[in-house]
């Protein structure tokens, strides 16, 4: 069984299945080693799908019923529906033109989002039964990507915030993502100084407090919104991330599903 980070909070709910796989218990050749579920990084595709299949497996699925979208860093959201199940995982030609986020209320659907050190943000709306995935980078962050998600949740599905549980996941920490002092002077005005860390002359950005408040401003309460606290570039040996490892690395996956 390959190992997997899960939110517990989240494993509250039986019928939800969730979770951050590592770069561990896959097929994948240095540098990718081994669990690389990245298509376009220079990984064999035999291997990557191979890897897409354990993971599948985990969650009790096939590759045939994943849904990944080509992530450009937007804040773009689409809403999926059986008809699109495997698009972009077990059939990567179909993939989901630039989006970032997926919706679903469908049972049985695996959504995904690869990563490197950009923020997945989990969001399960219990009363409608709706769950949804989003790749959130600094792009997206600064774009809202988890308050478009909730947004198009609510205009869609009828989903009330207040009803809804977060989970903000595995990325690079504060303490190894150094930005431009440009791009911490956008992301002060965007979400208040408390996200960037001053370090002498260094700027350092909090992308999991930034996805956090963009939840409690759109009125997820903060008891329903839980946090990893794990950073990829101080983890590299668990998790890729691009920043670490210049760039020659994998990408290790969130994924949700409904039973």
């Amino acid at each position: 069984m390959i190992p997997v980070f899960q939110f517990p909070f989240l494993n509250q709910f039986p019928e939800l299945i969730h979770g951050i796989t590592t770069r561990k218990g896959g097929v994948s050749k240095p540098p990718y080693e081994s669990l690389n579920t990245g298509m376009m990084v220079g990984d064999e595709r035999e291997a990557v799908l191979e890897n897409r299949k354990l993971i599948a497996e985990w969650a009790g699925l096939t590759p045939e019923k994943g849904i990944l979208p080509q992530l450009t860093h937007s804040n773009h959201v689409a809403i999926v529906t059986g008809e699109d199940a495997g698009r972009g995982y077990a059939f990567p030609e179909t993939i989901i033109k630039d989006t970032d986020a997926l919706i679903t209320r469908e049972k049985e659907l695996l959504l995904v989002v690869t990563l490197a050190d950009c923020t997945p943000v989990f969001l399960y709306d219990r009363e409608n039964q709706v769950i949804a995935v989003a790749h959130s980078g600094w792009k997206g962050t600064i774009g809202r990507i988890a308050e478009n998600t909730l947004l198009k949740m609510k205009d869609n599905f009828g989903t009330k915030p207040e009803n809804v549980y977060a989970g903000i996941g595995v990325t690079i920490g504060e303490c190894c993502y150094e930005v431009s002092e440009s791009l911490a002077t956008e992301f002060e005005k965007e979400f208040g100084s408390e996200v960037i860390h001053q370090v002498e002359n260094q700027s350092f950005l909090n992308l999991t407090l930034s996805s956090k408040i963009q939840l409690l401003q759109s009125g997820v309460p903060e008891k329903n919104i839980e946090t990893a606290g794990i950073c990829t570039a101080c983890n590299v040996n668990t998790y890729f991330s691009h920043r670490k490892e210049r760039g020659l690395t994998g990408r290790f996956c969130a994924v949700i599903a409904l039973r």
